[in-house]
């Protein structure tokens, strides 16, 4: 399907040494500059790997950085849930997750603390994987997502 997942610009004196300070400043401007002008990031993906999620009208992207998952959302209908959360709130952390063994059971301990979940049983999440979120209002303003 073509396209190109990154852009990048040598410093110029990358071939004789390690690069200058001022030849690495020149070589990222450049690179800005080219991406800038040329419009790639509109036109590819720069994350190569973003889908959309008809059913809640967003645009995902994942990064895996090790242990951790970020995922990029971006709403495609200013209806969806989190176009109305940006809106409120801007944009920023919609919400932080947490992989846990044994979903229900956490559940259950978690309410019989007197945290609220938002969820009645756990539902289905990305891959088919139970999911269910604790109330913002519990955690500080935050909104968490516990994911088996």
């Amino acid at each position: 399907s073509g396209g190109t997942q990154s852009l990048h610009t040598n410093s110029f004196d990358e071939a004789l040494s390690l690069p200058s300070e001022k030849a690495v400043k020149t070589a990222l401007r450049t690179q800005q500059i080219i991406a800038y002008e040329s419009e790639i990031p509109k036109i590819i993906d720069p994350l190569g790997g973003s889908y959309s999620i008809e059913k809640q009208k967003i645009k995902l992207a994942t990064i895996n950085l090790g242990g951790v998952k970020i995922e990029l959302i971006e709403p495609l209908d200013k209806n969806s849930t989190v176009a109305k959360f940006i809106m409120k709130r801007g944009e920023g952390i919609h919400h932080i997750a947490f992989k846990v063994k044994k979903i229900e059971k956490v559940m259950n301990e978690l309410r019989k603390r007197g945290v609220k979940i938002l969820n009645r049983e756990p539902r289905k999440g990305m891959k088919g994987k139970k999911i269910v979120f604790i109330s913002p209002r519990n955690v500080a303003g935050t909104l968490i997502e516990l994911c088996e």
